[in-house]
């Protein structure tokens, strides 16, 4: 009888053994899925305040420029911006650390000055080449940009009947039409682009808008989108430190530019299509053409902004009757 007493009692001991095998394995478990879903939630939780979204939408884009990011007391390397001068079109160039960004070619006569302006700035061959508009003042230098500076990724607004045409001027490059997107740069830096929303079936008002953010800074450059997409966008953005105007500055649009905070706005146009005196008089900040201040040179640390912009050349109203943009 004690014998089986006491091999009662072992398996007994040996039960209470494996249930406490069995909990401390649960145990360990549930504590590797509680930890991995603590590191998960911690990783998301700073993609949503330091990485834009690449697939985000327009409407997730809201507050002041630098509401996606943790901005400290550190002046970040400088980035450059620049407005090229070509004339009745848009050349914008963007310098981001190693990301070299060229927005739109200039007609077919600026590829040059274009190229020649900008080469020296480029590390190795141009990042991105953005083309927002198939109007001949965006468009017209596209083959000898492609040619010359090789970018190695190429997005378009919607390319229609002229997708072959740019497809084979593209030679070798990667195009793709583009959407609605973030480009994350750097940590505290990305290029947006908003792709409209309009039932127009004018090719102008199917341009990418572009917002290029740098710290606290930014800049935003309308195309040549119509009034409704124009509202649509600024709508979602507070304030920029320099707008390049729709169209060059065209009547036409520009009907909601002081709905945002900016004090510098830019005409890309030549003297014949410059702003009306009425577009002068109702914008809040100084307004400055191309044709006038030649190439306007932004740099930024992210929380300061100088130029190269003569205060002096600032456009006055003059109320003279204002060339159509056609």
């Amino acid at each position: 009888m004690a014998k089986d007493r006491e091999k009662i009692a072992k398996r007994r001991a040996r039960r209470r053994r494996r249930r406490l095998k069995l909990s401390v394995k649960i145990f360990i478990v549930f504590f590797i899925i509680i930890l991995s879903c603590g590191a998960y939630a911690g990783f998301m939780y700073y993609q949503s305040k330091h990485m834009p979204d690449p697939n985000g939408k327009l409407e997730e884009m809201q507050g002041t420029p630098d509401s996606n990011y943790d901005l400290t007391d550190e002046v970040m390397p400088d980035a450059k911006y620049w407005v090229i001068n070509v004339g009745r079109g848009e050349a914008i160039y963007i310098k981001c650390e190693q990301t070299d960004i060229l927005i739109d070619t200039g007609a077919d006569k600026d590829a040059k000055a274009i190229i020649d302006e900008i080469k020296g700035e480029i590390t190795g061959d141009l990042d991105y080449l953005i083309i927002t508009s198939l109007s001949d003042r965006r468009t017209g230098g596209f083959g000898a940009i492609c040619e010359n500076l090789k970018p190695a990724s190429i997005i378009t607004c919607a390319l229609g009947d002229k997708e072959k045409e740019m497809r084979k001027a593209a030679g070798d490059c990667d195009l793709k039409e583009g959407g609605t997107t973030t480009i994350a740069l750097t940590k505290n830096s990305s290029l947006s682009l908003f792709k409209p929303e309009v039932s127009s079936k004018d090719p102008l008002d199917q341009s990418l808008l572009t917002l290029f953010r740098y710290g606290a800074t930014a800049f935003f450059a309308e195309s040549d989108a119509g009034e409704e997409e124009e509202a649509r966008v600024i709508e979602q953005i507070d304030q920029c430190n320099a707008l390049v105007l729709a169209r060059g500055g065209s009547d036409q649009v520009n009907q909601h530019v002081n709905d945002i905070s900016c004090s510098t706005y830019i005409a890309s146009c030549d003297k014949n299509a410059k702003p009306s005196s009425a577009l002068i008089e109702n914008l809040k900040g100084s307004l400055f053409a191309t044709y006038q201040s030649g190439s306007m040179h932004f740099t930024t640390n992210g929380k300061d902004v100088t130029s190269n912009l003569d205060q002096s050349k600032q456009l006055k109203a003059e109320w003279t009757n204002r060339r159509i943009y056609h």
